[in-house]
């Protein structure tokens, strides 16, 4: 079974960020942990200020923040997440990526992710050259 989420400007933590008021207040219960990267992947957080990419969980919800980038396209696979904070059915869920345009974060059961996108961007795509995982959330259980 494909669960399909969409979180461009949505999902369980634009809510709580809109119910506490502030990003401080809604990350305070959570703990993040830093995803480890592969493939040539690595975080945006010198260029952008973004964060480092991380993964958190409040309540039953998963949280993903940071951004990243691959300087030399390859895999779309960037990391893996630990075995609590995976999903039951695989996830397609909407992200930004460079430019503005949109990408797909795909999230399986495995606990691997990937991003993609249908825009080129130097020899890669827009995916490629930056992702933002910034209100990426999921209900554990989906």
């Amino acid at each position: 079974m494909l669960a399909v989420a969409l979180s461009i400007g949505g999902g369980a933590y634009a809510s709580a960020q809109a119910a506490a008021g502030s990003q401080a207040a809604t990350s305070t219960g959570i703990t993040f942990h830093g995803l480890s990267l592969v493939n040539g992947w690595a975080s945006e957080q010198v260029n952008f200020g973004t964060g480092n990419p991380r993964v958190g969980i409040l309540n039953g919800v998963v949280y993903l923040k940071g951004s990243l980038a691959q300087p030399t396209p390859g895999s779309s696979l960037f990391a893996q997440l630990p075995s609590a904070d995976r999903p039951v059915d695989t996830l397609l869920i909407n992200v930004w990526t460079d430019g503005g345009n949109p990408g797909t974060l795909e999230i399986r059961t495995d606990g691997r992710m990937s991003v993609s996108s249908n825009v080129a961007c130097g020899s890669g795509n827009t995916a490629t050259c930056l992702t933002s995982l910034a209100g990426v959330s999921y209900p554990l259980g989906s």
